[in-house]
């Protein structure tokens, strides 16, 4: 217990496990061991010593997957292991919240296996951010696990070179339990975190549900540039948003 008081997050749970311990003592030892984790969590990411994002690689070229970064090389397997799949969402969206400039989330598995046969088939598609008024153009590059989001004024000007801005990447860990953890690691100086999810939002939408007419574009873009208009796309985008509205 005196190792749990110094824990950061002790305070703002203190009342209700002093309340627990008295009613419910099985509960309290659990809701402390979920403390504990969230404790290392914290300190595993003031420690961490990950490699950095692997580099981005031309469509041309086959991509190494063997060398694409694994859960371990992010945080600790063994703090999330054996857990139930909502307990792993909320460690891995606390251990997130630490560090600046990252994303996290869980993608169901049935979404995760439709977003990986959608883009071995189509790997680049194209995505508009509301800015100013207008939209900028993002492109974002399937490679394996990973995805790549570049602006399109570099990606025009430097291709294979451009540097992302957001570099995405799906661990398969816990696949097996029905959940996929993805991870967005993003620069700053080009997007917030609102303009982060917005993207994540319409990938997920474009390459992991059903809807016919974002297929279509998909396809288009990837097999038949010539019929793709960016007017369409804009339309679908703004259609996307007025359901999202109409919906809350």
């Amino acid at each position: 217990m005196e190792e749990l008081k110094k824990n950061p997050f002790f305070d703002k749970y203190a009342e209700r496990l002093a309340q627990l311990q008295k009613q419910n003592p099985e509960k309290f030892l659990k809701m402390a061991e979920d403390i504990k984790a969230k404790n290392e969590l914290a300190a595993a990411a003031d420690q961490s010593t990950e490699a950095p994002p692997v580099a981005k690689v031309p469509v041309n070229v086959k991509p190494v997957y063997n060398k694409q970064r694994q859960l371990s090389d992010v945080m600790k397997v063994d703090l999330l292991a054996g857990r139930p799949v909502q307990e792993v969402a909320e460690l891995w969206a606390a251990y997130h919240k630490l560090r600046d400039g990252f994303v996290a989330a869980i993608v169901p598995t049935a979404m995760y296996d439709t977003i990986t046969a959608r883009s071995n088939r189509f790997p680049v598609f194209l995505y508009p951010l509301p800015r100013s008024g207008g939209y900028e153009f993002f492109v974002a590059e399937f490679q394996g696990r990973e995805c790549f989001f570049t602006q399109l004024a570099q990606y025009q000007t430097r291709q294979a070179d451009s540097p992302p801005c957001l570099s995405v990447i799906h661990f398969e860990e816990f696949r097996s339990d029905g959940a996929v953890l993805m991870r967005g690691e993003y620069d700053e100086k080009v997007l917030n975190a609102a303009e982060v999810q917005c993207l994540l939002n319409q990938m997920q939408l474009y390459y992991g549900t059903e809807d016919a007419a974002k297929i279509r574009l998909v396809e288009a873009f990837n097999h038949s540039p010539a019929t793709f208009q960016h007017t369409d796309l804009i339309a679908e985008v703004e259609h996307s948003f007025a359901s999202l509205k109409a919906a809350n």
